[in-house]
């Protein structure tokens, strides 16, 4: 197993995404950058018709209700119910998808005048899905009509008992539905089979929403001021923000951001974030979301619905507070299940090494260990199974990386458990408190068998240092909402210094880095990864930062905001020297590889673009630097020590030369600097003209070359690159000769235009070259990327040594 705190090379996986797609895209979106256009691409938006409604979702984009199956059962027995006076009991779940669809389902039926109650069973006590304590209720209270949200899929006995006692029941809900379906007067769920509703993304509340806009019928009003409700549950319940979602949580949002409901605005200030101008999916998915689902995990979910139907001020604010405290109780159980497993994996590393953890522990809070599982599962790479034990009894909740199947390792395992169930990526079950140890042996071996590779780390694409600024991060922003099915892009921020760091926060959590790369410097933060601090070696390596792009107001100021969610391990500590392919891109100490590389041992040549240079640079190597053009002749290999211009020259050289081994020696810091002296190298006709002039002014038949490049850095600070494209182009003119010896005469210009000669624009090809160089000597696939294109690679000796 890879170590625990740098996240593997092998594990990094980029959202493919068609070039000629992308290409045909920017080409045809106004305003589309190749960045954002190959994203689109890799999320599934691949033409101008998707890519607007995309960015400008609409009420169009919703689909008739009406599709859902059993939806006119449903419209028909409410309409009954209420015209009978029948009181109506809505039934919820106690997560923040079932609080917000409980109120959402209320506030519709109170506002045709309906009499409505409402119950979410204690988690604990009831546990999930449709609650016989409420059934009996319905009986015992009078209750006509049972209207579930968000549950009841699988609750075959109390749907029974309900209609038993005369009650009628509509479930609605979106989660799977087993084989043995219950039977409810109305059952509406686009899982079920047989149901023609496009879409089957959609959350508990958003199903809610579609019965009411149903029910209203096509002529009445939509229930848009309902969609901050149906925004809310869709971003907490992380379903994908794709379709019918999209539109649902770009509407909702603006409804959030005008809200009447003083209970959110209450619950944003508890949480600091008053100002309706703050109000995204973030915001939903930090702030609000875990607030309401802390009332359901520590105490009782009713305190969500109490806060979203308050109409005073001051009992929001006293609710909210409460949800407040609930959630830093919630976070506080979480941090101790977690830094005890911690400690245990510390002390015994193979906890983890074996290929999944298992750890329980005497009355740790059922109501956070699912959360605890996710976050050890994430940063471990390995499935994890987290256990409450009391008494006899063991009660857990499993998460998994991609990489592992959960409810198949589950399942090899079942005869472990009294109960389990679940889906790939998690899973809740129960057992004995006997079959504990059997149980991690018998996990791991199975999370061993399902294995499909490393834990995949997902990113976007590939960033130096001089791409990331504000205007990007704007850019990015476009694609908001973010969630489910579209992520916050992701970055890796290639090769970067790491100049400086320190531990941040109360307890030393986080970690603040400064990096840099060609003399521009950021700072960066990854919150917990304090134990990153022992892993970076800034002495030694670059490295790549996976991170997030944001903005952030620093002293009235606004900034780029660099959040780090991990740090690749560099390809140079794994590459062994045997291989075809040694890759030191990261490497910091490049004289001392070369060295290793260029000294008798190996005795290999080096590419580079000034060989007369490097020569004067390292004199005990002479005769063994060449460009990409003339050679190499000597050795069994080459050390690339300085970057190609073009992807064709470098083609080129390794189907002429065919190297036994080669070194990448350059990243893509000496890339960026290509670049840069690429850039420097741009001039405009009012640049050409201003230079002219000066030179006019000298009275002398000739002028020196060098002379002309002192007087444009003194005079104007051009560089000595953009100079001699400026006197390329007056010799193209003819308005300057060559007199030889370093010298330039005056002559009788041919009439062609500045704006007409081969240097004019020549370092947007240039740059366009070098941009391609830097997308194909990218990322940590490099090895992969050479074997694709020059198989014989693979069959050379000690690639798979």
């Amino acid at each position: 197993m890879e170590g625990r705190a740098l996240i593997s090379p092998t594990a990094v996986r980029f959202r493919p995404a068609c070039p000629e797609k992308v290409a045909t895209l920017t080409s045809s979106v106004p305003g589309l950058s190749p960045l954002v256009g190959s994203m689109l691409v890799a999320r599934g938006y691949g033409t101008p018709e998707e890519v607007n409604r995309f960015f400008n979702p609409s009420e169009e984009a919703f689909h008739d209700p009406f599709l859902f199956r059993g939806m006119r059962e449903a419209v028909s027995l409410m309409r009954e119910a209420l015209s009978a006076g029948e009181r109506v009991l809505v039934h919820g779940d106690y997560d923040c998808d079932g609080i917000c669809g409980t109120t959402l389902m209320m506030e519709a039926l109170q506002e045709i005048g309906a009499s409505v109650g409402y119950h979410i069973p204690d988690r604990f006590e009831e546990g999930y899905g449709l609650s016989m304590q409420a059934v009996e209720r319905c009986k015992e209270e009078g209750f006509g009509l049972l209207i579930t949200v968000d549950c009841g899929s699988s609750s075959v006995a109390e749907v029974e008992r309900a209609k038993e006692y005369g009650v009628k029941v509509i479930v609605t809900d979106h989660h799977t539905v087993p084989a043995e379906a219950p039977n409810p007067h109305a059952f509406i769920n686009p899982q079920q089979p047989e149901c023609e509703y496009p879409f089957k993304g959609i959350c508990g509340t958003g199903v809610a929403y579609k019965l009411i806009q149903a029910f209203r019928g096509e002529q009445a009003a939509q229930p848009r001021r309902l969609l901050d409700l149906v925004a809310l549950a869709t971003v907490a319940d992380v379903v994908p923000l794709v379709d019918e979602n999209r539109v649902f949580v770009q509407m909702g949002l603006q409804e959030l951001g005008r809200t009447e409901r003083v209970g959110l605005t209450a619950l944003l200030e508890t949480a600091g974030r008053s100002g309706r101008d703050v109000v995204d999916s973030f915001t939903v998915g930090f702030t609000l979301g875990p607030r309401l689902n802390a009332a359901g995990r520590l105490e009782h979910a009713k305190l969500g619905v109490q806060l979203l139907t308050s109409r005073s001020l001051e009992e929001s604010r006293q609710l909210a507070q409460r949800l407040d405290s609930l959630n830093e109780d919630r976070k506080e159980c979480e941090r101790a299940i977690q830094e005890e497993v911690e400690q245990r994996l510390q002390k015994d590393p193979e906890k983890y090494k074996c290929g999944a953890i298992v750890e329980w522990g005497e009355n740790w809070h059922e109501g956070v260990i699912g959360i605890t599982a996710g976050r050890l599962a994430e940063k471990y790479g390995v499935p994890t199974l987290i256990i409450s034990v009391n008494e006899e009894r063991a009660k857990g909740s499993g998460r998994s990386p991609e990489n592992v199947d959960l409810y198949q390792a589950m399942k090899r395992c079942g005869h472990l458990f009294t109960k389990f169930g679940g889906h790939p990526r998690a899973g809740g079950f129960s057992l004995s408190v006997d079959n504990l140890v059997p149980l991690s042996e018998e996990m791991a071996a199975a999370a061993n068998e399902l294995r499909d590779g490393p834990a995949p780390v997902w990113v976007d694409g590939c960033l130096t240092l001089g791409q990331v600024d504000l205007d990007l991060v704007r850019e990015l922003e476009r694609m908001e909402p973010f969630g489910e099915a579209n992520p916050k892009p992701t970055f890796l921020l290639e090769g970067v210094d790491i100049v400086h760091q320190r531990l941040v926060g109360r307890s030393g959590d986080h970690l603040q880095l400064e990096v840099e790369q060609v003399g521009q410097r950021r700072r960066a933060i990854a919150f917990r990864q304090a134990d990153l601090v022992d892993e970076l070696k800034t002495q030694d390596f670059r490295y790549d930062l996976r991170c997030q792009l944001g903005r952030e107001q620093f002293r009235g100021q606004e900034q780029l905001k660099l959040q780090v969610s991990g740090v690749v391990r560099p390809p140079c500590e794994s590459s062994p020297r045997q291989a075809p392919l040694v890759d030191l891109r990261h490497v910091r100490a490049r004289k001392r590889a070369l060295d290793y590389w260029l000294g008798e041992e190996n005795r290999l040549a080096a590419v580079c673009r000034e060989p007369e240079k490097a020569e004067g640079a390292y004199p005990d190597y002479k005769g063994q630097f060449y460009t990409y053009e003339d050679g190499p002749l000597l050795g069994e290999g080459t050390v690339l020590l300085t970057p190609p211009v073009s992807e064709e020259q470098f083609r080129q050289y390794m189907e002429r030369v065919r190297p036994g081994r080669l070194v990448i020696l350059f990243g893509s810091a000496e890339i960026e600097k290509l670049l840069g002296v690429c850039l420097d190298s741009r001039w405009t006709r009012q640049d050409a003209v201003a230079l002219w002039k000066e030179i006019r002014r000298s009275k002398k038949d000739g002028v020196p070359t060098e002379a002309v490049k002192k007087l444009a850095q003194a005079k104007f600070a051009f560089g000595a690159r953009k100079t001699e494209r400026i006197l390329e182009a007056f010799l193209e003119t003819e308005a300057l000769k060559d007199g030889g010896d370093g010298v330039l005469m005056f002559a009788t210009a041919n009439g062609r235009r500045l704006e007409e000669t081969a240097g004019f624009g020549a370092w947007k090809g240039e740059r366009e070259a070098l941009l391609r160089v830097r997308a194909f000597f990218s990322g940590p696939d490099l090895q992969s990327r050479f074997q694709s294109h020059w198989p014989w690679l693979e069959s050379l000796p000690g690639l798979h040594e």
